[in-house]
């Protein structure tokens, strides 16, 4: 008889207990398509670097910070990826290092044209801007990674900060060597 008096509490208790949102499940998809957007941008801005000539206008690296940007706030709401899933992240990290460093040097070796133009400070600045979205995406992409290889995952992404660095400091920029976190 006690037990059927109580029953329907702890069905209301149990009911109470169940979270009303589900936890955002991680996406494995989500993670490729925030990479992939970065790198697109980084292509078709490099591709206009590589085209760039005296008198022509210096392309906008806006593109950059936007898909940095969008992919941030998707990562952000994203769960925490499982060891298996973020392994297969290294190739698109890899190329992510990769295209931003070609884009870094095809901007470098076009410095005589930026100087002639004497904007060399707006590239720094726009590159400063350029490294400040990177790595707001790379703590949130980290941050979904299994603690275990996060340590890894961070000396990874930091070489896309220096890379970045160096193009600052090719066109007379400062940088300062704040932690990622």
């Amino acid at each position: 008889m006690l037990l059927s008096a109580l029953l329907p509490f702890f069905l209301v208790e149990s009911t109470l207990a169940t979270p009303l949102t589900p936890p955002i499940p991680a996406d494995l998809g989500t993670f490729q398509t925030a990479f992939n957007d970065v790198i697109s941008a980084m292509k078709v801005f490099d591709t206009a670097v590589l085209a760039l000539s005296s008198g022509s206008a210096l392309p906008e690296p806006k593109p950059i910070v936007n898909a940095l940007s969008k992919g941030t706030t998707s990562l952000k709401a994203s769960a925490v990826l499982d060891i298996n899933d973020a392994v297969n992240l290294l190739d698109l990290s890899n190329n992510l290092v990769a295209t931003t460093n070609t884009t870094i040097n095809d901007l470098v070796a076009k410095k005589s044209v930026v100087d002639a133009a004497g904007i060399a400070a707006d590239v720094a600045k726009q590159l400063n801007g350029v490294k400040s979205a990177s790595k707001d995406f790379i703590a949130a992409a980290v941050s979904k990674l299994p603690e275990g290889i996060q340590p890894v995952a961070q000396d990874q992404a930091s070489q896309i900060v220096t890379i970045i660095d160096g193009g600052i400091k090719a066109f007379g920029g400062t940088v300062s060597r704040m932690l990622l976190w």
